[in-house]
């Protein structure tokens, strides 16, 4: 049995019999099909169901490949980490948070979510050595310290 359709089969009478009939050579729209009312155009499903994955058919390869954009993931808030996309859980998912410790034990350590930034303030109480003959302090960068100037 033949069908009418825009020749599809290429022999120039208008008929197909067989889906190939209909294949107008381009892979990225779908495959044609042959039915009753001749040949269809063909329909090719480009997403994984993943949102923050690029979906693209690449006509040169004849094949869908997706990738993952992380910055489709991103909330915009720096202080709750790096947002990505993931694979498993089909979708965005948190990364870890902002690393704000910067070891030194004198600190105390913040993300500051107006600035985007994570701050280090000293605590020159936390360095207290309990001699009564220095003053103590708290180095951003070096930690604590004493100053023995008070017993002279």
């Amino acid at each position: 049995m033949t069908y009418v359709c825009a020749d599809g089969d290429g022999d120039g009478d208008g008929e197909c019999a067989v889906d190939a009939d209909c294949d107008d050579g381009v892979f990225c729209n779908g495959a044609e099909v042959c039915g009753l009312a001749g040949c269809g155009a063909g329909q090719l499903e480009l997403s994984d169901g993943i949102d923050c994955a690029l979906d693209e058919c690449d006509e040169v390869m004849d094949g869908v490949f997706h990738s993952l954009d992380h910055s489709r993931c991103d909330d915009g808030v720096f202080c709750n980490g790096t947002e990505v996309c993931d694979w498993d859980l089909r979708g965005c998912t948190q990364g870890p948070a902002a690393d704000l410790d910067d070891d030194i034990s004198c600190t105390v350590d913040t993300c500051d979510v107006d600035t985007d930034q994570v701050v280090h303030t000293p605590n020159h109480g936390w360095c207290d050595d309990l001699e009564d003959c220095t003053t103590d302090y708290c180095d951003a960068v070096d930690g604590c310290y004493s100053v023995d100037d008070m017993c002279q």
